[in-house]
């Protein structure tokens, strides 16, 4: 799915589903798939879901690599990536 504005999906994003937006993404609901949010370039952008466990994420043009979201995984808190320019 492609989309020029943010999305709020209610349910899951499984694996082999990919959503690009230019603003930001929220799952209520798990994500497996592939997200892009800012893919106009807008690092400023936000990507939530209640559970996250992408296949790929990207915030404009920074992907973040899986390992780091895996570290998360067996916290009890949110996970939040920043990027800093």
């Amino acid at each position: 799915m492609e989309y020029d504005g943010s999305v709020v999906i209610h349910g899951d994003v499984n694996p082999g589903a990919e959503i690009i937006v230019a603003g930001s993404v929220m799952v209520w609901g798990k994500l497996y798939g592939n997200v892009v949010a800012g893919s106009n370039g807008d690092q400023s952008q936000i990507i939530c879901a209640l559970c996250l466990k992408p296949s790929k994420l990207r915030i404009a043009n920074v992907s973040f690599p899986i390992e780091i979201l895996k570290i998360n995984k067996k916290a009890e808190k949110p996970l939040y990536l920043i990027i800093q320019s």
